[in-house]
């Protein structure tokens, strides 16, 4: 777990997380739980959002890629420890290559979100420029893979 807490890429993220939430680093796995079903309704995102981010963005990747870090569901490459994408409440965030980006605006996601009370939270300034807010489309599970498995050079 430690490999993930202290990953370079993830020190967006987890000072961004932990810090809304107000809690310190940590990270645990469903084994956490008494049952795997309280992590989908118990850690402050939509159980839909939760399914989204585990079992949609992460089909294909092994077990051990369903994590919660400082209270919040995240996708967690099983071997990297790179964090691909975040539950937030009604909404999920993911790792978007840049390549993709005009592609993942062009079908609906930002980097931005205005929410119901005028707030407005930027992933791009407040995780990384690499963020952006999911807005369902089919090409998301693709674009998370080409997070977690970027071609070499």
């Amino acid at each position: 777990m430690d490999s993930i807490l202290g990953h370079p890429a993830n020190a967006g993220v987890g000072a961004w997380l932990c810090r809304k939430r107000g809690s310190s680093a940590s990270i645990v796995g469903l084994e956490a739980f008494c049952d795997p079903y309280d992590a989908y309704i118990g850690c402050g995102s939509h159980p839909e959002v939760v399914e989204r981010v585990w079992d949609q963005l992460g089909h294909g990747l092994s077990d051990g890629r369903r994590r919660v870090l400082c209270g919040t569901p995240v996708l967690v490459h099983p071997e990297t420890g790179v964090v691909l994408a975040m539950g937030y409440g009604t909404s999920y965030g993911f790792r978007l290559p840049e390549v993709f980006l005009p592609e993942a605006v062009h079908a609906g996601c930002k980097t931005s979100h205005r929410w119901h009370d005028g707030k407005v939270t930027d992933l791009s300034t407040e995780v990384g420029p690499d963020w952006v807010f999911g807005c369902w489309a089919k090409d998301e599970m693709a674009w998370c893979q080409a997070a977690a498995y970027p071609p070499t050079s």
